[in-house]
């Protein structure tokens, strides 16, 4: 679901993740956010000493309800917002259908 995939012009790590591949059925909320947690402390580590900021891009494509769990979806939101406020420069949405302008729009209020 989610890769490290490449940096921005000043080094910042862009972490890329593909929504159609986020099956919320086989995770549980628990294994949701230490997956969420262990990527992002991933990132800290293998970036450079003077890079403190990541870049977040989601791509909706073939995105469906089957890829939709409000629970586990607010779980991970809840659990970047907490622990990695400050650590996001940037928030990109690929590929957005109305259906991913729905959940984006539930989640912008708590969005840090």
């Amino acid at each position: 679901m989610f890769c490290v995939f490449g940096t921005d012009k000043v080094g910042r790590p862009n972490i890329y993740c593909k929504m159609a591949n986020f099956l919320p059925d086989l995770m549980s909320l628990e294994n949701c956010e230490k997956f969420m947690v262990a990527l992002m402390d991933y990132v800290s580590v293998r970036s450079a000493p003077h890079i403190d900021q990541l870049n977040m891009i989601f791509d909706f494509t073939d995105f469906g309800r089957a890829n939709l769990d409000m629970t586990k979806g607010k779980g991970l939101v809840d659990v970047s917002g907490k622990l990695y406020t400050g650590k996001i420069y940037r928030f990109y949405l690929l590929n957005i259908s109305w259906g991913a302008s729905l959940v984006y729009n539930i989640f912008k209020p708590i969005i840090p």
